[in-house]
């Protein structure tokens, strides 16, 4: 009985320190942006190349400081490698991010980056935040909650393995709230 509770310590004590992880690593991308479908030269200066893309595609005419741009990948069928750019300033990306509208009907794309495990998360919610905004809600994905109409969606399940058409949609004011404590190491 003793090692199953030292086991669970354990567990919980690594499912803690892999949250913090995650959090550090989506922390450290928050200047990320990820940029797809711009043409890949051969020896080309990615800065330069990205400078000319946000002057000739979304019209920023202003010069940008980045602290670090360049491909990411391997090649793939003659397709570009992904741009990723990390920011100085905060107002820079926003103001890139305010004008990627521009690029609807083209086939460039901008997005921020998020760690692996984060990704997989959004991937899942994309098709349920689609369902809410056919239906008019007003939704938000932010990391890797969704938020329809200013409430955090949790799916409820209806069987085993859902589909996205037997999920309903729960308000939090109708949910059990888990409240997060913190913790100094005396107190524990």
């Amino acid at each position: 009985m003793e090692k199953q509770i030292e086991v669970q310590t354990l567990v919980e004590k690594n499912d803690e320190l892999s949250e913090q992880i995650t959090d550090l690593r989506v922390r450290s991308m928050k200047y990320n942006l990820i940029f797809s479908g711009i043409q890949e030269g051969e020896r080309e200066n990615s800065e330069q190349v990205l400078q000319d893309f946000l002057a000739n595609e979304l019209d920023i005419q202003q010069y940008i400081d980045f602290a670090n741009v360049h491909r990411f990948g391997r090649q793939h069928r003659g397709k570009p490698r992904p741009l990723i750019a990390k920011f100085l300033y905060q107002r820079d990306l926003d103001m890139v991010l305010r004008n990627a509208r521009k690029l609807r009907g083209k086939s460039y794309y901008i997005n921020r980056q998020f760690p692996d495990e984060i990704e997989q998360a959004r991937r899942s919610l994309y098709p349920i935040m689609k369902e809410f905004r056919s239906k008019g809600d007003h939704v938000k994905l932010v990391r890797d909650t969704l938020y329809v109409n200013g409430e955090p969606y949790e799916p409820e399940v209806t069987q085993s393995s859902p589909s996205t058409s037997e999920r309903r949609y729960t308000p939090s004011s109708q949910r059990n709230k888990r409240r997060r404590i913190a913790y100094t190491p005396e107190q524990r």
